[in-house]
């Protein structure tokens, strides 16, 4: 699948508007179920969020998904950390084994950068396209923090780096906007949290920012929207093109022939 080529090119520059990979999350066992009779679905991606459904749905999320599969959409498994967001608190080592349970049946894996020993291990065990994701909660770093926080994260190959921050103000919004212009074209994917989060969503996309959130069932995010919202901004329906416009000269060329046919008397219209 070309989506799933990675580092994403961007068409011209870097800091050129792109259109970017729009992922659609599910956080609920019916929301998963749905996508089943959903035709078409309005996202390029689908983010299975197993933190959110819960150990004890675990298993039947896994065989929802092993048929998922074949609708040849690109599935992203996220099985996140407690301490990055995740509603579920176990050890790396034992979100090791889900992690190895789900890798066969997704086709890209998210997992915290704050979380090296994990990534190493995955990286070893499968050869899938990876997330490496960074999260804060309360606030948005300073430029050279993030840089910081990124750079390790950008040496891992076959990776994608994500940042989501807590957004609350348009200053934090352009902080995450040079995030996006310092680091390598196609390599990081940022987005905001609160009150500037849903217009971070289609800003950082239209200036580099390679992957863009919405929700399928359920925000998983402050700041997140329905996915169809963001589909529909980054792929506009195509409208047929109005009728073309008489000309001037066949309007009046109509007209004369009108206002002939008015002065012609009765019999002659009759025969004609």
């Amino acid at each position: 699948m070309a989506l799933l080529k990675l580092p994403l090119r961007l068409p011209g520059c870097r800091r050129a508007p792109c259109v970017p990979v729009v992922v659609g999350t599910v956080t609920t066992l019916a929301g998963l179920k749905r996508l089943f009779s959903v035709p078409a679905l309005p996202c390029d991606w689908v983010e299975v969020r197993f933190d959110l459904l819960g150990l004890n749905r675990f298993d039947q999320a896994l065989e929802l998904l092993k048929i998922l599969r074949h609708r040849r959409i690109p599935l992203l498994g996220t099985f996140r950390s407690a301490r990055e967001g995740g509603k579920i608190d176990l050890s790396d080592e034992d979100r090791l084994e889900y992690f190895k349970r789900l890798l066969p049946w997704v086709h890209i894996v998210d997992v915290e950068g704050s979380s090296p020993d994990l990534v190493r291990t995955i990286c070893r065990g499968c050869d899938l396209p990876m997330i490496l994701s960074y999260h804060h909660f309360e606030t948005t770093p300073s430029l050279p923090k993030l840089l910081e926080i990124v750079a390790p994260m950008l040496k891992v190959d076959h990776a994608l780096v994500k940042v989501a921050c807590r957004v609350d103000s348009p200053r934090q919004l352009l902080t995450l906007t040079k995030l996006i212009e310092a680091c390598p074209p196609g390599r990081l994917a940022a987005m905001g949290m609160g009150r500037y989060g849903e217009m971070s969503r289609t800003w950082l996309p239209e200036r580099g920012s390679v992957l863009t959130y919405g929700f399928l069932d359920r925000s998983a995010a402050s700041g997140q929207v329905p996915v169809g919202r963001l589909y529909r901004h980054f792929h506009p329906p195509i409208r047929s093109a109005p009728p073309p416009k008489a000309s001037r000269l066949a309007r009046i060329a109509g007209r004369l022939k009108s206002l002939a046919r008015r002065s012609q008397p009765p019999a002659a219209q009759q025969k004609s």
